[in-house]
């Protein structure tokens, strides 16, 4: 794990862990991130893995729901946080992997 990741781990009390394009909550497999327009997979994987860090540092996720715009598209709302919309994965499936 690189430095980066090591931090969001530390920062997340060690829940969240990023690796590659992955990232794990409670070391269980929470999302694969792929590449979409100017960011890399692993860059997307951070991303999502810093949001989540800073939600876990500040006493882990109170409520979440999935949002959907006008145009169908869905993203994973967690305390009023966007959540990256993490690829081919259904927000509701993130949503339930959350285990509320």
């Amino acid at each position: 794990m690189l430095k980066f990741g090591r931090m969001m781990t530390d920062y997340s009390q060690g829940r969240v862990k990023v690796e590659g394009n992955t990232v794990y909550i409670d070391n269980r497999e929470f999302t694969v991130a792929r590449g979409k327009l100017c960011l890399t997979a692993n860059e997307r994987a951070s991303l999502i893995a810093g949001r989540l860090a800073r939600i876990y540092h500040n006493g882990g996720p109170v409520n979440a729901s999935v949002y959907e715009d006008t145009d169908g598209d869905k993203t994973l709302i967690i305390n009023g946080q966007y959540i990256e919309d993490a690829g081919d994965i259904d927000p509701s499936d993130l949503l339930a992997r959350l285990r509320l």
